[in-house]
């Protein structure tokens, strides 16, 4: 559509890419950075103004949203923020991805490069699938999760609402790892997790309740 319009809110590292695989895309007329703290006037030459300055100045036509944070409980929250606004959510897949027409991909959701959807595959809204990774038949990704790179997820496995995996992680056939998780990177995980935990190592254990849901110390 002419004119269309993106904001990325969030200017930080992962921001930054979504800013690159925006520019890829090509879909996009004007991109810019909403970012609530960054005092910076602009970040790689993407403007940035806050939330409130752009409902100030009114909602541009053609504008959507979409949330670049690795912390769920951020991106629960920061998504919150734009449907309380009445900022419609933007899906922004790498045009090299393909997409069966089998998948369910919700609004707010990112796609990186180099990420192979088998078929039948759910993603949740304002969930992120990052670079190298693959998920096979009949994969669900709940809502506000983050599958970073180079993860290997076989098929038939469901990951819960809130969770982070981290990079390199492997996850057996038919396996279900609940909501609100953290599983770290290079993990082989090889039976179920419960919900809000902090499991790791190979095979994957729980170590820990998820108390604060806190991704990056």
């Amino acid at each position: 559509m002419s004119g269309k319009r993106l904001f990325i809110y969030c200017a930080g590292g992962l921001g930054r890419e979504v800013l690159e695989l925006a520019r890829q895309t090509g879909n996009y007329e004007e991109i810019s950075f909403l970012d609530d703290h960054c005092t910076l006037p602009a970040v790689n030459g993407a403007a940035v103004c806050t939330l409130g300055e752009l409902m100030t100045q009114g909602l541009p036509a053609y504008s959507r949203a979409v949330v670049a944070n690795g912390e769920p409980q951020v991106l629960r929250k920061l998504i919150a923020n734009l449907e309380d606004n009445g900022i419609p959510l933007e899906t922004v897949v790498h045009p090299s991805v393909y997409l069966p027409d089998s998948t369910q991909v919700q609004p707010g959701v990112i796609v990186q490069d180099r990420v192979f959807l088998g078929p039948n595959v759910k993603i949740g809204k304002g969930s992120c699938i990052y670079y190298s990774t693959a998920l096979g038949h009949d994969v669900s990704i709940g809502a506000y999760s983050h599958i970073s790179m180079g993860c290997m997820i076989a098929g038939q496995v469901t990951i819960g609402s809130g969770t982070y995996i981290g990079a390199g992680a492997v996850i057996r056939n038919q396996v279900t790892i609940g909501k609100n998780c953290i599983i770290g990177m290079g993990s082989l995980v090889t039976r179920d997790i419960p919900d809000n935990v902090v499991a790791y190592g190979s095979p994957c254990r729980v170590v820990r309740e998820n108390t604060d849901g806190t991704v990056f110390r």
